[in-house]
């Protein structure tokens, strides 16, 4: 099944507090003094693999190896030097101006501490610091809390596909949500309800 689309338009952001005994971080590319990469790599996998997706390690390599994500492009969240959330950015995937929230992952036994929408406002505000007014992410039907944080941060469904409308529909039924901005198939926004 195709992956849902959402689109944020440059706009103010107050910052979630990062929670106490978690520190954020931002990686580089080959790893740090904070993280080295294999530290990073494994932490990384196992995140990914406690959502059920298969195969993971293939995936790694994809994401890491990306040319479009900087070499400063990963941002983690570490509790007591253990990687626990991470996300990067990822810039031109859409169209040549805009960024991606691009593999945000979150350790399920951290729940409930915000890391999800820490890591994701921290590459929206990567992408103000470069100037870019517009930010992507492709996200799935299944990933309720998540798209509740990117409807809560302000991103907005995009109809890119014949079933688009339908299925944003039935998930905003589930989410209790009503009249949420939306990009249409022709690129005007509109409200679904």
């Amino acid at each position: 099944m195709k992956q849902l689309l959402m689109v944020w338009y440059s706009a103010p952001i107050e910052p979630t507090p990062i929670p106490d005994g978690y520190d954020f971080h931002v990686w580089h590319r080959g790893g740090d003094e904070t993280l080295d990469f294999a530290t990073y790599k494994r932490a990384w996998i196992e995140m990914r693999a406690a959502e059920g997706i298969e195969p993971i390690t293939n995936w790694f390599p994809i994401v890491y190896d990306d040319p479009r994500v900087p070499d400063d492009g990963f941002f983690t969240v570490l509790c007591r030097g253990e990687l626990v959330a991470t996300s990067c950015i990822q810039l031109g995937e859409h169209t040549p101006d805009s960024a991606t929230v691009h593999a945000v992952a979150a350790s399920p036994s951290h729940k409930g501490k915000r890391l999800g929408r820490i890591i994701t406002e921290a590459v929206m505000l990567q992408a103000r610091r470069r100037g870019i007014e517009r930010v992507y992410l492709t996200t799935d039907d299944w990933r309720i809390a998540a798209v509740k944080i990117y409807l809560d941060l302000g991103f907005r469904p995009v109809l890119w596909d014949t079933d688009m409308r339908e299925r944003w529909q039935k998930l905003l039924v589930q989410l209790d949500r009503h009249d949420v901005p939306a990009v249409d198939e022709q690129g005007e926004d509109i409200v679904l309800n």
